[in-house]
Order: structure tokens, then C-alpha cells, then sequence
């Protein structure tokens, strides 16, 4: 009797400590967490997080390995990064957002908000400067016409609404400028147009 009691005992003690082990090796075996860094939120407050953790928190990320003093003596504003049809809006400063990867960066101002749909140009605004002049026409015009490169978004190109980028938004966005014609139109560009389909040609660019 007595031998079986050690013997339960001794299995117990083995299976207990194989718990411990699978536990901690659990533990230490996800280390996929990404770059840590300072992430300032509010006026007063300070994490060291990882970038998304700390967005989720809607706090500023400073990048990795920077330091919580820094907080509150950056300026931040909405950094908008395209890689092909993904755009993503982080809230951080001019020098870190544009070493960040993506096939269009473009910091969107010092008083912009990621939360305020920072990174949504509006319609005609098709060089994502924040207005929509004589600029965006000449681009729209390269872009078409010359092989230069695409709109940050291309919905916001379709001026007139037709379903195509073309001539007609052209003559439509100097209208709508310089002979009070209507104003750009952009369905691409609206929420509650779910059936609408912008149409996209390929250019020959040589």
C-alpha cells in the first residue's frame, strides 16, 4: 500500500512539473512581438508599447527604442501610407512617417487627425495636397496623359462621377473651378455608394 502511495505521488510530481515546463515554455515561446516604443497618450500619460497597441490606445508612437521623455515635445499629425489598395493612418511625426514603408507617404499636416479621417482626400483633390486647384488638374493631366505617377487615391480623380478617369474630368474639374460649373462629384469617395465601381484603364507607358 505503501508503495503505491509513492508511486502516485512520484507520478503526480512528474506530471505537475511537465505542466510547469509546456507553461513556461508557453510563455517564452511567442516572441514574435513586434519594435517596442514610447507611445505618449493624452497629455500626460506614457506606455512602452508595441506601434499597434499603442494606436489602439490612440496614442502617438514615437518609433522604436525612442524614450517616454520625448513625449509632448514632437508635433504629430495623420501620416497616410498606401501599399497597393491599403491605406493606413499612423499619428506621428513628419521624420518618422516618411522612413515608413509604402508606395505612397504622404504627412498630411501638423493640425490632421488619423481619427478625423486624416488620410480621405477630398473629391478633386487628386496630388493629396489638401486643396483642390490648378495643381490637381495638372496632375490629373499627367497621370493620364503623360505616365506620371497615380493618384494617391483614383477615386478621387472621377470628377465628374462617369465610372472612368478621362478628359471629361479634366474639363470638369476646370469648370467646377474657374467657371463655376458643379462641384466634383467623387462617388468612389462616398460610403453609401456601395454599387459603384471605378473603371481603370491601362495606360502604355513606356
Amino acid at each position: 500500500m505503501q508503495m503505491k502511495n509513492h508511486n502516485s505521488v512520484l507520478i503526480t510530481s512528474v506530471l505537475l512539473v511537465g505542466l510547469l515546463l509546456i507553461s513556461t515554455t508557453a510563455l517564452y515561446a511567442d516572441d514574435t512581438r513586434g519594435p517596442i516604443g514610447a507611445c505618449c497618450i493624452g497629455q500626460d500619460q506614457c506606455l512602452y508599447l508595441e506601434e499597434d497597441e499603442c494606436l489602439m490606445l490612440e496614442g502617438f508612437w514615437l518609433g522604436e527604442d525612442s524614450n517616454c521623455d520625448d513625449c509632448g515635445t514632437e508635433d504629430y499629425g495623420a501620416c497616410c501610407i498606401k501599399s497597393y489598395s491599403n491605406i493606413t493612418c499612423l499619428m506621428t511625426t513628419p521624420e518618422i512617417c516618411y522612413t515608413q514603408l509604402g508606395k505612397w507617404i504622404v504627412f498630411n499636416g501638423y493640425d490632421t487627425d488619423c481619427q478625423e479621417g486624416g488620410c480621405i482626400p477630398d473629391c478633386g483633390d487628386v496630388d493629396f495636397s489638401g486643396h483642390v486647384n490648378i495643381l490637381d488638374v495638372i496632375f490629373l493631366l499627367d497621370y493620364r496623359y503623360k505616365c506620371s505617377i497615380a493618384p494617391f487615391m483614383a477615386e478621387t480623380a472621377d470628377v465628374d462621377g462617369s465610372g472612368y478617369i478621362n478628359i471629361l474630368d479634366v474639363i470638369y474639374l476646370i469648370v467646377s473651378l474657374y467657371r463655376d460649373g458643379p462641384d466634383p462629384i467623387c462617388p468612389g469617395l462616398q460610403p453609401t455608394r456601395g454599387d459603384y465601381q471605378l473603371i481603370t484603364t491601362t495606360r502604355d507607358c513606356k
